[in-house]
């Protein structure tokens, strides 16, 4: 008997791959799972950064109470506790106004739609965003009741098209839909898919209070999956870390599986929970010359820059803020929700869509932080220790054009499934479209196999 051969194997230890695993354990089926690194989570994961002694993640992530496919896996994991959670959806604005050259004044003022619960906290949280006028007001709940009409169909094109042809203002778009938007979709209005935007708004803004509001993770997100093994091995399933496929190779019936460390593996089912680009790599080349996959290979990807900031004094005392006419787009406190020994105060500076800002070194880059600080915080604190993490590719750009073409579940392959954030999900590019993309091909096995 050839102890390689497995019935399922997934492939990828993010939150695709890791939500999968967690699905096929609720339904008592085995598999192996393989990732090259030596720990799980992908790019929502976490490690020891030497200079300041502290544990940070890979990048700053802003998550939703509407997560319910991830937050459904940690629940399965028993750690969907640790979140700081808001009461209501809760965004402080600062914004940067320039009066003269070199002189500038900040507007402060506050979305709150905890003050009501269900539909009516939001309205008045609208009514009361100071940085709207009344006309723009209006115009944003109208459109908010015209989504929660079924017969409302939203057509797949750009948001900022979309928000015109619904009669937004200017205003309405500087200040509240693009802030929506980059936070949301990591993409601006002028490129992204109203579809997307709908689905949002549908899942975070229209279900029910708590759903609108913010979690902030009080642990490191690695830390997240820390009951992962015990729970596959009571599954009789394998985890194997640090182990890459250089090679799928489709047979008459299954696959092989080829490792970097030379072993080999035969599986009847494979799910994918890698990018397409690395998807491409380890395929026959004569496969992915069929036209099932030339569009993956036009995809492009929106950059994201998380800069870590650590100083010897408290440089703004709220748990996070939305920056308006800076180069950054959130600023985070996590002092005021991570579960941290280090004396030292430390923030998160985060921008999506990053072009303009993930080419720049360090020095060009810490020179633009001490800049816009000083302006919006009225801080001249030196920095103690900076990090900055670029994920080049952080996130698939799902233009419109895009979004009409995204992937199935399904591949063209028979047994070969694919997830990833980047798949038909419906969704933005997020770890909660990871989650119900490695949720839906799971189910997808499950039933065929039974």
């Amino acid at each position: 008997m050839n102890e390689n051969k497995i019935k399922i194997a997934i492939i990828g230890g993010g939150v695709a791959g890791i939500s999968a695993a967690v699905e096929l354990c609720s339904k008592n089926i085995q598999f192996c799972l393989f990732e090259q690194r030596t720990n799980l989570g992908g790019r929502a994961s976490c490690f020891f950064d030497k200079e300041s002694s502290e544990t940070i993640d890979n990048g700053q992530h802003l998550i939703s109470c509407a997560y319910h496919n991830f937050l459904d896996t940690l629940s399965k994991l028993g750690t969907e506790k640790y979140f700081f959670r808001q009461n209501g959806l809760l965004v402080p604005f600062l914004e940067k106004i320039e009066i003269n050259k070199n002189n500038f004044k900040i507007n402060k003022f506050l979305l709150n739609t905890s003050t009501l619960s269900g539909k009516a906290g939001k309205v008045l949280g609208l009514l009361n965003l100071k940085s709207l006028n009344f006309h723009s007001k209006i115009n944003i709940i109208k459109l908010f009741i015209k989504f929660q009409n079924k017969s409302f169909k939203v057509e797949n094109k750009r948001v900022i098209d979309f928000l015109k042809e619904q009669k937004q203002t200017d205003n309405a778009i500087n200040y509240f839909w693009e802030p929506v938007v980059l936070a949301t979709l990591n993409a601006s209005v002028q490129n992204s898919s109203s579809l997307l935007l709908a689905e949002v708004l549908k899942r975070a803004f229209f279900v029910d209070s708590k759903s609108s509001a913010l979690l902030f993770p009080s642990i490191g997100l690695s830390e997240y999956y820390a009951n992962f093994e015990s729970i596959i091995n009571k599954n009789k399933s394998k985890l194997f870390l640090n182990r890459r496929i250089i090679q799928i190779v489709p047979k008459k019936i299954g696959f092989e599986l080829l490792c970097s460390d030379g072993s080999k593996f035969e599986a009847d089912y494979v799910i994918s929970a890698i990018p397409p680009y690395s998807l491409m790599k380890i395929l026959p080349t004569e496969i992915i010359k069929n036209s099932f996959f030339d569009e993956m290979k036009n995809y492009k990807y929106s950059p994201i820059l998380s800069i870590y900031l650590w100083y010897e004094k408290e440089i703004y005392s709220e748990m996070f803020c939305a920056l308006l006419g800076s180069r950054f787009h959130w600023l985070f406190n996590r002092n005021a929700y991570v579960k941290r020994k280090n004396t030292l105060f430390s923030y998160t500076l985060t921008t999506s869509f990053a072009d303009d800002l993930i080419n720049l070194n360090q020095t060009e880059l810490s020179n633009i932080i001490n800049e816009e600080l000083c302006i919006f915080l009225k801080t001249k604190e030196k920095l103690k220790f900076v990090k900055i993490i670029k994920e080049r590719r952080a996130t698939l750009l799902i233009t419109p054009e895009i979004e009409d073409k995204r992937y199935r579940n399904e591949s063209i392959i028979p047994g070969l499934f694919l997830a990833g954030d980047w798949t038909a999900t419906r969704l933005p590019a997020t770890i909660e479209g990871a989650a119900q993309s490695g949720v839906e091909a799971a189910k997808m096995i499950s039933l065929e196999i039974r």
